[in-house]
């Protein structure tokens, strides 16, 4: 693979570090540019978070067209089930989606290599939680012009983060020809991979200070970058309640900050469903009894009392452990048939 080097500097792996070194007469065209030097250098090359198991790179590359991968679906366990088949599939089209953002969208050198991922998984069983096996194994094997990717894993999930790891073995880089960029990947590979713990999670307060549903989005792409799992969404606390929900919507209108500012039960859908394909799990946290404010005032302006007590009370050490205050009250009966409506507004 030829590839521009800026001022004829090339870059090579020396003590698991990247060096920069000057090429001889100036020449451009050959050694390594930065990022297929970080891609190779080391034990675990770009790899991230560094696999518990056995792992060899290859610091050689071939190069790539995002456009032209294919894959082999069919060792896919339960793959007649539409569950399971929209899950490898999308897993499959969010790995060739981010191959392309590695070039920011102007991937204009194309490539002959013929690129095929084979993905094999032992059970068709969708749950994400504790007792997840997110295990997997991945081997690249180049042979002239071919390269076979090899992904066996227990889960979708472990197959998943496979498709992970082969997206962190590839890079972008600039060609000898000005401003045109092409794909690389390392020409042989081998990893083992299981996660350490079965909690790798990342807590958001939307709640505190409002995000808008992109900024969730993008979190939660960070987050299956590192092969986390569990996105922890505070979403509501005394300071807002900005869940607009179809029963009970008078908590976002008297909780959210704005009318602008609140979550439907669609987005919460649509996060639920962003964040599985990308192996991470959603726990939806509404923060009560306590940590229950704003939002809470409209049981009286209804007729069904104090649902909330202590609300915006100052000053407020005396009613609450920090500001503002507010707790559910629970000794008025109407609270309950409140609650019976958000939690089903939720499940459903």
């Amino acid at each position: 693979v030829c590839v521009q080097l800026s001022q004829g500097w090339s870059w090579r792996c020396e003590s698991n570090l990247c060096v920069r070194s000057e090429n001889p007469d100036g020449d451009a065209t050959v050694g390594n540019s930065l990022s297929v030097c970080r891609l190779t250098c080391g034990q675990y090359g770009a790899i991230w978070p560094q696999p518990t198991g056995v792992t060899a790179i290859s610091d050689k590359v071939i190069s790539l067209d995002p456009t032209s991968v294919q894959f082999d679906f069919t060792a896919v366990a339960d793959l007649s089930r539409d569950a399971v088949r929209d899950f490898v599939y999308s897993a499959g089209d969010l790995f060739v989606t981010n191959l392309q953002a590695l070039c920011g969208g102007n991937c204009s050198a194309t490539s002959e290599t013929s690129f095929t991922v084979h993905i094999a998984t032992s059970s068709g069983d969708l749950t994400l939680n504790w007792l997840t096996d997110e295990s997997y194994s991945l081997d690249i094997n180049t042979r002239d012009n071919r390269v076979d990717v090899h992904i066996q894993a227990e889960t979708v999930y472990g197959a998943r983060h496979g498709l992970e790891t082969l997206t962190q073995l590839t890079t972008s880089t600039d060609t000898y020809h000005r401003d045109s960029y092409q794909l690389v990947v390392v020409t042989t590979a081998k990893v083992s991979d299981k996660p350490k713990y079965p909690h790798r999670g990342l807590l958001l307060d939307s709640a505190r200070n409002y995000l808008p549903l992109r900024t969730i989005l993008r979190t939660i792409d960070a987050m299956a970058s590192c092969k986390l799992n569990v996105f922890h969404w505070h979403a509501t606390d005394s300071q807002s309640f900005p869940l607009d929900l179809p029963t009970v919507p008078q908590l976002a209108k008297y909780g959210a900050y704005s009318g602008a500012e609140v979550y439907t039960t669609a987005d919460i859908k649509a996060v639920v469903d962003y964040a599985r394909v990308r192996g991470v799990r959603v726990l939806l946290e509404l923060d009560m009894p306590a940590h229950a404010g704003n939002g809470w005032q409209w049981g009286s302006d209804s007729g069904q009392g104090n649902l909330a007590v202590c609300v915006n009370n100052q000053p407020w050490s005396q009613y609450c452990l920090q500001p503002p205050c507010g707790q559910l009250n629970p000794a008025n009966p109407n609270l309950y048939s409140v609650l019976a409506d958000v939690f089903r507004d939720l499940v459903d």
